[in-house]
């Protein structure tokens, strides 16, 4: 297969092969240096319900990335606060804002497109980011495992 270029799904710069395999390339993009396939065809259309947490993914729900959480956490409360204002688009089974509401962040709110019930206080919005009109500001969004879910991640 030939390591063609492609525009980055994310941030619309060329990205340039970075590892190549006789049936696909991985390419990585200089701009926001996120790393993509282009070649693999999807097998499936993926159904987004509980289920999807429950089986389908159980594993990856079951241990969540709490480095990466804490050092999120970190960022955040250190430009912020814990009264921060976050949103986390994709939000998944509310993993991420669990973890920051144990650490004492107040404002939190989740935005998915599978149905969830988060814990309260949380905020939770089901509906797809593009179609998300809450008119509200926030100081940290984010979505974290996400952009490889999106229809569009340019235009999200």
């Amino acid at each position: 297969m030939s390591p063609t270029c492609h525009v980055c799904p994310v941030c619309g710069c060329l990205a340039a092969p970075r590892l190549v395999f006789p049936a696909f390339t991985v390419l990585a993009c200089p701009g926001c240096r996120h790393e993509f396939t282009p070649e693999l065809p999807r097998s499936a259309a993926e159904t987004y319900d509980p289920a999807y947490f429950q089986k389908a993914h159980a594993n990856w729900f079951a241990n969540p990335d709490t480095d990466l959480f804490a050092t999120l956490a970190a960022a955040i409360a250190r430009f912020h606060g814990k009264t921060a204002r976050v949103i986390d688009i994709g939000c998944g089974n509310g993993a991420f804002l669990s973890y920051l509401q144990k650490q004492g962040f107040t404002h939190l709110t989740g935005l998915d497109i599978i149905a969830q019930t988060l814990p309260a206080p949380m905020r939770y919005f089901k509906t797809p980011i593009e179609d998300y009109a809450g008119g509200e500001t926030f100081d940290a969004v984010v979505s974290l495992a996400n952009v490889e879910h999106l229809p569009n991640p340019l235009a999200a």
